[in-house]
């Protein structure tokens, strides 16, 4: 008798003992995220008219993240073409118009790429992403630059300039008054913070 429940009591411990281990080899690791400081955030454009005269305008509100895929982070930021601002009313209108961005219609201007990590030594240099404008999605390659992270590695401000040809994203209006090339300019300040694990079904 003393036999059998001895032999029960292994039993039971060593099914615990497995239970335990399965749990602790299928729970999910905690992923790092970064999000888009939006009260430190800005973009800016600027363009050409008649050759001299210089179009500009400020955004003065900008999202995103940078999520881990397995070896790499994914960007993507969004700017709201609402929260555009320019020298005058008249203007400002002009620009959300469709004849400019037409942001009624495609109410934001979004970016993304790939990235190895997020530090300063991977926010330097050429990158190559997407840019989606005016219902338009195509390959857009822009320079990092002034890359500045904290000491402690939780925040990293970095300038993500470019050029880019209106007319490819449909800003087909006043060719022969307004240049085809538009620079773009965002001033991002990046915070990391941890992602919870999913919960266990």
């Amino acid at each position: 008798m003393m036999r059998r429940c001895s032999h029960g009591v292994r039993h039971w411990l060593w099914l615990g003992v497995l239970l335990v281990s399965g749990v602790h080899a299928t729970a999910p690791e905690v992923a790092l995220d970064w999000r888009v400081d939006e009260a430190r955030s800005r973009a800016h454009f600027s363009l050409r008219a008649l050759r001299f005269i210089r179009v500009e305008g400020h955004f003065y509100r900008v999202v995103g993240t940078a999520v881990a895929e397995s070896s790499q982070y994914r960007v993507v930021v969004r700017i709201p073409l609402d929260s555009l601002s320019m020298t005058s009313e008249h203007r400002r209108e002009w620009a959300l118009s469709d004849e400019f961005f037409d942001a009624d219609q495609y109410p934001e201007l979004t970016f993304s790429a790939l990235i190895p990590e997020v530090s300063e030594a991977a926010l330097r240099g050429r990158l190559d992403g997407q840019l989606s404008l005016r219902g338009v999605t195509a390959p857009v390659s822009v320079e990092l630059t002034a890359a500045d992270c904290s000491a402690d590695g939780r925040r990293c401000a970095v300038i993500v300039a470019g050029n880019l040809s209106r007319r490819r994203f449909g800003l087909n209006a006043h060719r022969f008054t307004l240049s085809d090339q538009v620079r773009l300019q965002l001033q991002l300040v990046l915070d990391r913070g941890d992602r919870a694990p999913p919960p266990t079904p």
